[in-house]
This record gives C-alpha cells, structure tokens and sequence, in this order.
C-alpha cells in the first residue's frame, strides 16, 4: 500500500501491518475501522512500507469514490430541482442499496462512501472517540453511516443536515458524548422523539435495526421501510419485499 494515501485521522478501510525484518514477522499497527493516529502514520513512515492482507476496498467497489463525488456534489447543488436531485441521488447511489438493505449486506461499503461523500465523522471526532467501547465505536459509527444514507435516499439531500444527523447519531451511540466534541459543531437529538412519531426518529429505529440484523433478514414493516423500498423498488427481490 502507498504511505502517500495514508492520513492522519482517515477511517482505515482494511487492516496494515509493518514487517520487522530482523524478527521475520508482520506487525499489526491499525485494524480497520479505526482512526489513523498520528504517532502510528509517523512510525509507518519512518518503515517505509505497509501491507495488509485485504485488497482495498475500492478494489471491490471501483464505482465507490466516484459515486461518493457525484452524491456529494448532487448535495450541494442548490439549483437542480428537488425531484430531479433526488431522482440523479438514486442513480447515483442505487449501487449501494444492497449493502445495505439486501442479501448482499457489507457493513464496510456503506460507512466508507458516507464517509467519503460528507468527511464525516471528521478526523478530530474519531480521534476524540476512538477509546471508547470498541463494540460501540464501530456500531456507531455504522449507525450513523446507515441513518445518513437512509435519509439521502427519502430525499434529505442538503449536506450540512445529512452531516448534522450522522455526527448526532455517532456521538449519541458511543455513550451520550455531546458538546465539546471536536468536529461536532451542533448536535440534533430530534432523532430521540420515536414516540411523536417524528420522522428521523422512525428513521434512525430502522437504521438501528439493519445495523444489528442478521444477514439476509427481510426488512420490518413500518411506514419508511415502505417509503424506502417504494424508492428503490427495483433493487429488492420479491421476498425481500416490504409488507
């Protein structure tokens, strides 16, 4: 792999490991999910050369970086019309739908194109969590990538709010943290309101649901998993339909 990729703070997509010539063996430095620390980019330059035993995950999914542009632009885009946005959105991002909803389930694809579409969680934040909960930090994480990209497709297409929703939702997830979090400039906690029958609430619910599902399991029924599969009908089977 090229150190010349490598950032501080970046999400690493696979894990990388140093080789340590005199001992013959492979270290493990930094396991997928988590931040690329500081102090570890320094010591993998200072070695000069990093491996992993996982292909990139680009390699796997070569439409993923562009496709991450394309929806990135189409969100900051205030001249198209909403039904148009929307429509190129789904285009655009239809690729991903069974990642996340179908038989196809790959809990890396979604979190790193929200991740790449919107900068977020931002390199500060995730350093700022990463010694949490393991467990928690990368259900969060996912959580807040699935909620965001639930919320793109049922036509909250501006970034500053589908930021806003996915830093709220990953902070919120790891324990509560809120305020005084580097990178998090406002939390939205609407989210908690399941009993007003808010929206984003319903919304993050189901996003809670795919997160800690089985693979394979049919989708509940419930007004935005129905508002979800009408949007992308043509990407479910028949008996992963919603009632």
């Amino acid at each position: 792999m090229e150190i010349a990729k490598l950032q501080a703070g970046m999400l690493v997509d696979r894990p990388l490991h140093i080789f340590l010539p005199t001992n013959q063996r492979f270290i493990l430095m930094v396991n997928a999910f988590q931040p690329l620390e500081p102090r570890v980019l320094e010591k993998l330059k200072r070695f000069g050369q990093v491996f992993s035993t996982e292909p990139e995950l680009d390699q796997r999914y070569p439409q993923l970086a562009e496709a991450a542009r394309a929806v990135r632009a189409l969100c900051d885009d205030t001249e198209t019309a909403p039904f148009e946005k929307n429509r190129s959105l789904r285009a655009v991002s239809g690729w991903i739908v069974d990642c996340v909803l179908g038989s196809g389930r790959d809990d890396y694809a979604p979190l790193f194109f929200f991740n790449r579409a919107f900068g977020v969680p931002k390199p500060e934040t995730l350093l700022h969590v990463a010694d949490f909960s393991v467990d928690a930090y990368e259900r969060g994480l996912r959580l807040a990538a699935v909620s965001g990209l639930l919320a793109l497709w049922l036509g909250y297409a501006d970034t500053g709010y589908l930021v806003q929703l996915a830093e709220t939702v990953f902070c919120a997830e790891i324990g509560g943290v809120s305020g005084n979090v580097p990178g998090v400039a406002k939390a939205d906690f609407r989210f908690r309101q399941a009993s007003r029958g808010d929206e984003l609430a319903e919304l993050v619910e189901l996003a809670q649901w795919i997160v800690m599902r089985a693979p394979g399991s049919p989708l509940p029924v419930s007004r935005i998993a129905r508002k979800i599969e009408r949007q992308f009908r043509q990407h479910f089977a028949p008996e992963k339909a919603v009632a």
